[in-house]
């Protein structure tokens, strides 16, 4: 009898183990329920998250694009703009210098609108001043190429050495001595005096100051002549070129949408 009783002791007791230990089971399985659900809404958190960003991106590169396209229209539209005031600048010498700066674009593979629009532009500032329309075409072709040549020779943009050398004609001496050239009242003096003009710089006129500028400028820059067709290999100025092409075709791809501006901005 007493055997009976310990078994049943040992029974209940057994008994009462395995139901603490399939319920702290069915507990675990409740909080591995809620781990999976925790890091399922943490997916899905994250897989929206991904879907924004991803928005985001494409949006910034349409705005890119548009962006670009947006400029190569404009430079498109800006070479009508060019070629109207080198025309006009030019005036009869505009189709002879025109052929020059196509000879000097094929040469050396730079844009030939930009050099269309430098020459012009020094073309209007010298006809302003009160030079002749064959002496201002004169010297807008030569200081265009002088502008190549002194950006070879210094590592300097085409653009902002034709700047400067805008500046320096008008007399704007300290843009000037970066690139060795002095054209400061005194320099221009002197060349008056080599070239055997007696009348004083203080009662010369606008043109005739710019004129000595000019050959002050071509004078004293003479190490840089020629130094653009010399040194056309090397990286520096292929780079140049490579980027002068970029904007050609970009200019050219700016060209396939001016017809439909065209038809829209009347309506507009």
């Amino acid at each position: 009898m007493a055997n009976d009783n310990n078994i049943n002791i040992v029974m209940k007791t057994k008994s009462k183990m395995a139901r603490q230990s399939i319920h702290e089971l069915s507990n675990e399985f409740t909080t591995l329920g809620k781990d999976g659900k925790l890091a399922n809404t943490s997916m899905t958190g994250l897989s929206n998250t991904l879907d924004r960003l991803t928005g985001i991106v494409r949006g910034v590169g349409l705005y890119a694009l548009s962006s670009q396209l947006a400029d190569v229209t404009q430079s498109a539209m800006d070479v009508n703009e060019s070629i109207h005031l080198y025309n006009i600048a030019m005036g009869d010498f505009a189709e002879s210098t025109g052929r020059a700066i196509d000879k000097l674009s094929e040469l050396s593979g730079l844009d030939r609108v930009k050099m269309l629009d430098t020459v012009g532009e020094y073309s209007l500032l010298a006809r302003s001043m009160g030079l002749s329309a064959e002496n201002a075409s004169i010297l807008a072709e030569n200081t265009n190429r002088l502008a190549l040549d002194l950006g070879a020779l210094t590592n300097r943009s085409f653009t902002k050495v034709a700047e400067d050398l805008r500046s320096g004609l008008i007399g704007q001496s300290k843009t000037m001595y970066k690139y060795g050239i002095d054209v400061t009242e005194a320099a221009i003096k002197q060349e008056a005096l080599n070239q055997g003009i007696k009348k004083s710089v203080r009662h010369m006129s606008q043109a005739e100051k710019m004129a000595l500028r000019y050959s002050v400028m071509l004078k004293q820059s003479g190490l840089a002549h020629g130094d653009f067709a010399n040194t056309i290999n090397r990286p520096a100025n292929q780079l140049r070129i490579l980027s002068e092409r970029f904007l050609t075709l970009g200019r050219s791809i700016g060209n396939l949408f001016i017809p439909m501006l065209n038809s829209v901005l009347p309506y507009l």
